[in-house]
């Protein structure tokens, strides 16, 4: 539209191509999600500068500002999910189907940021299958609408940019504290986010002051380079931090800059996407989640034409429905009747036609796996009674998620009797955690080194214990694009690159020093990985069970596996003949020379990508010898 500034439709351009070459996983595009960042800035500057322009002008009306939104926003919103809920129905299976039931309510409540948070994380597994994850920022600005213009309306214009500023160091500073216990809360909840749009709010406060102009014109061109270079550099730290209040600034100082550079016909094809950028945002995650979920987004191939189908997808979206509600003619009380209809009758075409057979029974199937008890998984270890089998058992299992899904194969199949010793995303070494990248990776890897710590002395000072079967996942700790924490003997943290060097160096510190404890030590390798497309697979099996012998179906290529797990299998391989550990490898219950299984016996092994579910534990190790044979755990 033709009051709309060249340059800000280039920034939503960017913006919108960022974030949807990311989710793409186009290599390079690593930080693409910090497009999220620049749409939060262009917000709260275009709706902060209309507020007070109306107000100004003593021409500021809630009714007409909400139902722009509501003409802007909503229409192409329904057709995305009316399109994604026939979609779904088609290609997701069970589990999905019932996480996007939830993900609908949110989308037309605006409230997905709460539905999510309450789901998962943004960056887990799971996400890259859930058809309206993306919803939960326009969810966060939609809140933000509500909030600022009563803000405004309410409060002398003399105050506007102290309270604005005010408002923002205060999100700033609850996103870093809250960081620090919830990150995915941090990440989703608009009181932590808000400081992101408030920096475009009080941009827009200082578009007329001359020195402010002056100042930023000299930066424009910088701050555009640092908004390009966004994407493919990062500090490393977890987000939102510090990558985000470099580019939110970036994008504040462009915005107030309004250089010629930038509006130059040069950046025609990125104002071209940042006309649809709304209608692309829409429609882009909803494609690459269901084509995640039912044939795999490996292939450059799959990549080139998700992104095709979504462009045209959008372009359509775009001069169909965004553009025509716009500009159409029609006032308030009839928006008051037809948007909550509407709404209403997505919601309900939602719950009867997204039906899914034995849904209690498909949930039950894929229950997280804590093994003993929820409770097991702790800072430090304590001996309690939720956590063994009996009294005093003479086995402990140490080490981490890929542990616990160990535990109901062991105790209820092979009727072992164990202490479990447990902390997710801590495999059982000493002195060495993973980087988890969050805001509070050090206080993380002092936790995992701690509750390792806190094992081993328990383990030594309980003679009792004759057995430590050690389980972990361990790919983190020996690829390079992860990171590996220790600390030296004055406590001061070091952070190296993993390497499959380090990692067989940890692994014979922890070997060794249990050995010269006079403990016998098992290691359990982690089952071969599966996909996502595989773990669609089992949970339509499970809904829908084929006529044909389920063991057959969702195979994984052995091949496949040994070459994308070769790193740990060389682990394994030098802690069983190197170290003289005796190694356990589920692969050989699971897979013969051609694939290996994910369904035994109608049974599903598998509940995500990595961990067994807990029918598929006791299944997996029924069909399994004593892994303790030929071990003397009484001696």
């Amino acid at each position: 539209m033709s009051t709309i500034r060249v340059d800000i439709q280039v920034l939503r351009g960017l913006a919108v191509l960022f974030v949807v070459l990311e989710h793409l996983a186009i290599p390079g595009f690593h930080y693409g999600y910090l497009g999220v960042d620049i749409f939060f800035v262009i917000s709260g500057f275009l709706i902060t500068s209309i507020v007070s322009r109306g107000l100004a002008r003593d021409k500021f009306s809630f009714k007409e500002f909400y139902l722009r939104r509501a003409k802007r926003l909503l229409p192409a919103s329904f057709v995305t999910i009316l399109a994604t809920i026939i979609a779904a129905k088609l290609f997701l299976p069970p589990m999905q189907i019932e996480s996007l039931k939830q993900q609908i309510i949110g989308a037309l409540t605006f409230s997905t940021n709460f539905v999510l948070l309450s789901q998962a994380g943004y960056f887990d597994l799971e996400s890259a299958t859930k058809p309206l994850l993306h919803m939960w920022s326009l969810a966060v600005e939609e809140q933000f609408y509500f909030f600022v213009p009563a803000l405004l309306a309410f409060t002398p214009a003399r105050h506007w940019r102290k309270i604005l500023v005010v408002l923002a160091i205060a999100s700033f500073v609850g996103c870093l504290y809250l960081s620090l216990s919830n990150q995915s809360a941090a990440f989703y909840l608009l009181p932590t986010r808000a400081w992101e749009l408030l920096i475009g709010s009080i941009a827009s406060m200082l578009v007329h002051s001359a020195s402010v102009k002056n100042v930023t014109s000299k930066l424009a061109i910088p701050a555009f380079a640092v908004l390009l270079a966004s994407p493919f550099f990062n500090s490393g730290l977890s987000h939102p931090g510090l990558d985000a209040v470099v580019v939110c600034f970036a994008t504040a100082i462009v915005l107030l800059a309004n250089h010629r550079l930038i509006n130059s016909k040069v950046w025609s094809p990125i104002e071209k996407a940042g006309d649809i950028s709304y209608s692309l945002y829409l429609v882009h995650w909803p494609i690459i989640a269901i084509a995640n979920a039912s044939i795999g987004t490996e292939s450059m191939t799959v990549k080139a034409t998700l992104l095709a189908a979504s462009l045209v997808t959008a372009i359509a979206l775009y001069n169909l429905v965004e553009k025509p509600f716009r500009v159409m003619q029609y006032g308030f009380k009839p928006s008051l009747v037809v948007f909550p209809a509407l709404t209403l009758a997505l919601f309900g075409l939602s719950h009867s036609f997204l039906k899914v057979q034995s849904a209690e029974k498909i949930e039950k199937l894929f229950a997280p796996n804590y093994g003993l008890d929820r409770s097991c998984g702790t800072n430090i270890y304590k001996d309690t009674e939720k956590c063994r089998t009996s009294q005093d058992p003479k086995i402990i299992v140490w080490g981490d998620s890929y542990a616990m899904h160990n535990i109901p194969g062991l105790s209820q199949a092979q009727k072992i009797d164990i202490r479990q010793a447990t902390r997710s995303a801590c495999a059982p070494f000493l002195n060495t955690a993973p980087n988890t990248k969050r805001s509070d990776f050090e206080a993380q890897a002092r936790q995992c080194v701690g509750f390792n710590d806190s094992t081993f002395k328990f383990i030594s000072d309980t003679p009792s214990i004759k057995t430590v079967i050690l389980a972990g996942s361990y790919g983190q700790y020996m690829q390079d694009t992860f990171e590996s924490i220790s600390f030296d003997t004055s406590g001061v943290m070091q952070i190296e690159k993993s390497t499959p060097e380090r990692a067989m160096k940890d692994m014979q510190v922890v070997v060794e020093k249990l050995k010269a404890l006079g403990k016998q030590v098992v290691i359990i390798s982690p089952p071969p990985p599966i996909n996502t497309t595989i773990v669609s697979c089992i949970q339509a099996e499970m809904a829908s069970p084929s006529l044909t012998n389920q063991s057959s179906k969702c195979l994984l290529d052995r091949k496949l596996f040994e070459r994308s797990h070769k790193n740990v299998l060389n682990l394994m391989k030098y802690a069983e003949t190197s170290l003289g550990a005796k190694v356990i490898y589920l692969s050989d219950a699971l897979c013969d020379a051609k694939s290996c299984k994910t369904i035994i016996d109608g049974v599903p092994i598998y509940r995500d990508p990595g961990h067994l579910s807990n029918t598929g534990s006791v299944k997996l190790y029924q069909k399994m010898p004593n892994i303790l044979a030929g071990i003397n755990s009484n001696s």
